[in-house]
């Protein structure tokens, strides 16, 4: 199997494990509020930021080794799509 495959399928199971995960944390904890910042906010609501935190960050490392892989073809797809080239 190829690198980029690889990662991709990676990519696919961390992203159905961060799910899982956040299933888990969103039925076993209860709504017991807790003050974050000064705001109150569900006790629930914590582990699904910081799981979604994980998702953005793997997210973003994704998209740039997908870019390291293929430079020339996510240009072609900037200049395609109409944006401005860095």
């Amino acid at each position: 199997m190829p690198a980029g495959e690889r990662a991709e399928r990676k990519y696919r199971i961390a992203l159905v494990l961060y799910l899982g995960l956040g299933i888990l944390a969103w039925t076993t904890l209860g709504s017991m509020p807790v003050v974050l910042f000064g705001r109150t906010v569900p006790l629930r609501l914590l582990p699904e930021l910081v799981l979604g935190g994980f998702v953005l960050r793997t997210w973003v490392a994704m998209q740039a080794e997908r870019i390291r892989r293929d430079p020339e073809g996510s240009r072609e797809r900037l200049e395609r799509d109409g944006r401005p080239q860095g």
